[in-house]
């Protein structure tokens, strides 16, 4: 009984205080908006072949913000948004190549089908 009147004045006081709201600072509003456009950004395809052939980092001019990937021209004096920009446009760069899009799916499919027909129709006999 004693632990349930303990529990139920807790519930009470911790009722009654007010709630502390956290601001964002806009620091963080400035990463997330810089991560949300890099999110979005795409290599061309001539970039994209000698982005996967060479060893190219984050901080290659391939990745630098400009007034097109960008929501906010202003934000493209803030270094920091900079350096976000970039390290999410890698990341989007680096995913680009891992998935491999429906047109090389359907050619591996055709190959494959190609390849594996002649043994399939030996079989078939």
């Amino acid at each position: 009984m004693k632990a349930f009147i303990f529990l139920l004045i807790l519930i009470i006081i911790s009722a009654v205080q007010p709630v502390k709201a956290q601001y964002t600072s806009q620091d963080s509003i400035t990463i997330e908006t810089a991560q949300a456009d890099g999110m979005k950004f795409r290599l061309r395809a001539k970039y994209m072949k000698r982005f996967a052939q060479q060893k190219i980092d984050a901080k290659s001019d391939f990745f630098k913000p400009s007034n097109i990937t960008t929501t906010e021209s202003a934000l493209l004096q803030d270094s920091l948004y900079n350096q976000a920009f970039r390290k999410a446009a890698y990341k989007s760069a680096v995913k680009q190549i891992r998935n491999p899009t429906l047109n090389n799916i359907i050619y591996i499919g055709v190959l494959t089908y190609i390849i594996l027909l002649p043994t399939l129709m030996r079989n078939a006999n």
